[in-house]
């Protein structure tokens, strides 16, 4: 069975980020996907801001610094951004495939390994 770096499901795509865990890429017209489950692009970049836990939208507005994964998705490799809130700020990683049990545990209608 093929270890593919990303999976789609009805509503997104799913790729692994060594930041966020599973990053969530909606299936609403805004991102062009090339189609290649191995080594995925997508365009254009994806800005993911978000909050501290328990603030509210409107804090979250608000805030001057919140927390910021904007990356660039190309040929299988994840681009982070330099405005970036993390330690991956300006740098590139190779995504990691998903594992059977990551598989498994996203979309349970994946066949049994053999």
């Amino acid at each position: 069975m093929p270890y593919y770096r990303m999976r789609e499901k009805p509503d997104c795509w799913l790729i692994r980020c060594p930041v966020t865990g599973m990053m969530r890429i909606p299936r609403d017209g805004r991102w062009k996907f090339n189609g290649n489950y191995e080594r995925p692009t997508f365009k254009p970049s994806i800005n993911e801001t978000s909050g501290k836990e328990g603030q509210t939208l409107e804090e979250l507005r608000a805030d001057p610094n919140p927390d910021r994964n904007h990356v660039v998705i190309e040929d299988g490799k994840i681009q982070y951004c330099n405005d970036c809130t993390h330690a991956l700020a300006g740098q590139t990683v190779e995504i990691a495939p998903l594992s059977y049990a990551e598989m498994r545990r996203y979309w349970p209608d994946v066949p049994v390994e053999k």
